[in-house]
């Protein structure tokens, strides 16, 4: 069985020209991806590591054991066996081959190289680097500035464990809000609730408040969707309509109903998405905090592989060959609609980039376009002018025309009792906002030839959006020729003053720093002891709320007498009153619910300060959950502890 996702993608038909990833006809170059991050289960994918195996070769350069910033170092050795999946995951996409599971290059090599620790997720900046090189050294392409952010979309048919029920109104928005105080006590009992109105995590959070612990919820029509959630208390699962009304008409009547979960087959149901082609929820928002076009493109995987065998990688195409690839596979972007699919208005493309990989356009096409995302910046420091070049690398004339296509506009910012914030994906609408934009004349090009035009977008601070809510505004600009090819660049701006409309870093109140039990503010006690027993959790607890993100957060100790005008970037341990940077317990960073830190039974694994803080917390299920916390359990980024004393 193939997931109906390649259909969409081109790859199906595709793949009926290549040899599924090992020689093409139409050139003489194998796929050879290479893999970084947990890496792969080689025993379950291949059955084995090294040559004339799936997983042909690589490396493990951080090692088996508990690995953090703080210490132990990593400890490489030449075994790079998965042991938390998600490497897995991946190289099935790219290169799985069963009876029943086709990847996208089923019969591609793979190269392993391990960069993060299975334990403790630690991965640093050095390890990638290494990583990439080791993998260009074995011959795999590798690249750094134009590597691809992928952003995810939904597949057509959903794989799941679906459970039959024995069964011997249409609410709008259940569990949308929180419960008054007096409403009965769900403990011990499963609520059936309607899905719409707001995102799982809220019904969630509202439910286990009055004390659910297993939740369903059950769909608007016969299709189904994984009910993903941010939110950790309770488990919830999700029912197509029929099935839920089913239940409600049978507890009306009397009836009892009861159901059987039985998970022991191992090939998984294939079951109609909801939401087949749109934007995942989960997916990754840009752009990037300097307003640079992130992410490129939306898909599930694989495209490049099947480019690079038909015609060819680095040593054929030559060394702008990662370049162009990423400008191949950008440009032939499919527009997605509105992520739930609510509203016709096309996907912005700080959420799916140009929109879904097209296999067909990346290999087929014979017109090129050699650019520059476009990034038009904020309103005060807009960059308006953009040029590109149109190749055609076919063999006859073709005459390009051009326009452009406006994707839904966000209003990014929420203002709530005199307190900003980025919302949530569930508060978004889309909203039309559209520039004004001069495009090249109608052009023709003989076989072989280029040029270089330009487009002009005119700053839009006159035209009466809401600056205050960070107006992002995205689409793209369309190539078209007279073969019936069309190619996109994207664009994404935002029609607003980011400096001084981002008045503050932090929400209203944060950040805070607690510590004991009683949580007492640093403002009430502003000594340590670092006793960590059960009975005091005397360190200090920071938790912060971001109205925006940060490339660099530091928590920074300094000498009693350090003053803000000595402060030097970056800042050297002994100089300037700098003592050094804090670390962060691991475990409460990720699991903002931990109530405490038991030096008995959990392993102390300690990350550093500097670090990157996105737009928003960990939470997803109220805007109040998103914040990040980090525990200052004593130890310094250089591995040393803090010394008792006096410090700012």
């Amino acid at each position: 069985m193939r997931f109906e996702k390649k259909t969409l993608l081109g790859v199906f038909t595709v793949s009926q020209i290549v040899i599924h990833g090992s020689r093409a006809q139409r050139g003489d170059a194998a796929i050879n991806p290479s893999l970084k991050g947990y890496i792969v289960e080689y025993a379950h994918l291949g059955g084995g590591f090294g040559p004339g195996f799936k997983v042909a070769g690589g490396y493990d350069l951080v090692g088996d054991d508990d690995v953090a910033a703080a210490g132990p170092a990593p400890v490489p050795d030449p075994d790079p066996m998965d042991e938390s999946s998600h490497g897995t995951h991946v190289a099935g996409i790219i290169a799985g081959n069963t009876s029943w599971f086709k990847g996208v290059a089923p019969d591609a090599t793979l190269y392993a190289y391990k960069v993060i620790s299975d334990l403790t997720n630690f991965w640093s900046d050095d390890l990638l680097i290494r990583a990439f090189l080791m993998a260009y050294e074995d011959g795999v392409g590798a690249s750094g500035k134009n590597v691809l952010a992928v952003a995810s979309t939904q597949i057509d048919n959903f794989p799941a464990n679906p459970y039959h029920l024995n069964i011997n109104d249409n609410p709008a928005a259940d569990a949308c809000k929180p419960y008054p105080n007096g409403t009965a006590s769900l403990k011990n009992k499963i609520p059936l609730v309607r899905r719409g109105g707001c995102a799982f995590a809220s019904k969630q959070k509202h439910l286990t408040d009055i004390g659910a612990e297993y939740i369903f919820i059950y769909n608007y029509d016969e299709t189904a969707v994984q009910p993903i959630t941010a939110y950790a208390a309770g488990e919830i699962s999700i029912l197509v309509s029929s099935s839920g009304e089913a239940i409600i008409r049978a507890i009306r009547a009397g009836l009892n109903v009861t159901a059987s979960f039985n998970t022991s087959s191992k090939i998984p149901a294939f079951l109609p998405s909801s939401r087949s082609s749109l934007p995942s929820s989960g997916t990754s928002w840009g752009s990037l905090n300097d307003l640079q076009v992130k992410p490129d493109i939306a898909a599930p995987a694989g495209v490049a592989a099947l480019y690079i065998s038909v015609h060819g990688g680095r040593d054929v195409q030559g060394k702008a060959f990662a370049k162009r690839l990423s400008q191949r596979i950008i440009s032939g972007g499919q527009s997605l609609l509105w992520w739930d699919g609510s509203s016709e208005q096309k996907a912005p493309v700080t959420q799916v980039g140009t929109g879904l990989i097209d296999a067909v356009k990346v290999l087929d096409y014979t017109s090129e376009l050699s650019f520059e995302k476009i990034a038009l910046n904020d309103s005060i420091n807009f960059n308006g002018y953009h040029e590109f070049t149109v190749w055609n690398k076919g063999k006859e004339p073709v005459t390009y025309s051009f326009s452009t296509e406006a994707a839904a506009g966000i209003e990014a910012l929420t203002d709530v009792e005199n307190d900003v914030r980025i919302k949530l994906l569930y508060e978004l609408t889309p909203v039309s906002l559209e520039p004004k934009i001069t495009l090249p004349d109608k052009l023709t090009l003989q076989p072989g030839a280029n040029k270089n035009v330009a487009v002009k977008f005119e700053n839009p601070d006159a035209l009466g959006w809401n600056t205050h809510a960070l107006p992002s505004y995205s689409g793209k600009v369309l190539v078209h020729s007279s073969l019936g090819e069309t190619l996109a660049i994207p664009y994404h701006g935002i029609a607003a003053d980011l400096h001084n409309g981002i008045t503050r870093m932090f929400r209203k109140g944060y950040p805070i720093i607690v510590s004991t039990l009683d949580s007492i503010p640093i403002a009430e006690k502003t000594t340590f002891t670092f006793d960590l027993s059960l009975e005091a959790q005397d360190f200090p607890r920071l938790r912060t709320m971001m109205v925006y993100g940060s490339d660099e957060a530091r928590w920074d100790i300094f000498e009693p007498g350090y003053k803000e005008s000595q402060w030097k970037y970056p800042p050297v341990v002994g100089q300037g009153g700098y003592v050094g940077s804090a670390s962060y317990w691991k475990e409460a960073n990720t699991n903002v619910s931990i109530p405490l830190y038991d030096p008995e039974s959990q392993k102390q694994i300690q990350l550093n300060f500097p670090i990157s803080v996105g737009r928003n917390g960990e939470g997803t299920a109220d805007p109040q959950d998103m914040y990040s916390q980090f525990w200052w359990l004593g130890r310094l980024a250089n591995g040393s502890d803090i010394a008792s004393g006096t410090y700012r």
